[in-house]
């Protein structure tokens, strides 16, 4: 019987700062990664974003409006507070900052249409740091 080999790697990348809403970052991780993620034929990308004022969130990425529709239904639940902080951090319970998506074959194996956003929910924002975790059976 052969012996499956597996791999882990993980890497921390810095986000640039994009300005409040909802910014389409999948070719960025994948940019980050794509030399180790090329030999996983089946595993899992586990993506951690280490803020509170910002979330990760996988959604439509065809039609970019979508973006901005995100953003205009999350201010509606979530209010500003009078120039209070508070909401961002409600808008990231809710959002989360975390997922875990397949790799398959060393590609992520989401929806044809599907992407990974990163949702900034303050104006004045700065960059993010988001831990990429690879893990899985190599070819």
């Amino acid at each position: 019987m052969e012996s499956l080999k597996t791999a882990w790697y993980q890497k921390e990348i810095a986000l640039a700062a994009k300005g409040r809403g909802c910014h389409y970052i999948t070719d960025e991780i994948v940019s980050a990664v794509s030399t180790q993620l090329a030999p996983i034929k089946i595993g899992l990308c586990n993506l951690s974003l280490k803020h509170n004022s910002a979330s990760i969130a996988l959604g439509e990425s065809y039609d970019p409006s979508v973006l901005a529709d995100m953003e205009t239904v999350l201010s509606r639940v979530v209010p500003e507070s009078g120039g209070k902080q508070g909401g961002e951090y409600v808008k990231n319970g809710l959002v989360g900052t975390s997922h875990t998506i397949p790799v398959t074959d060393g590609q992520l194996n989401m929806g044809k249409w599907q992407g990974i956003w990163l949702c900034e929910h303050q104006s004045k924002s700065e960059p993010k740091n988001l831990v990429i975790t690879l893990s899985g059976q190599l070819k």
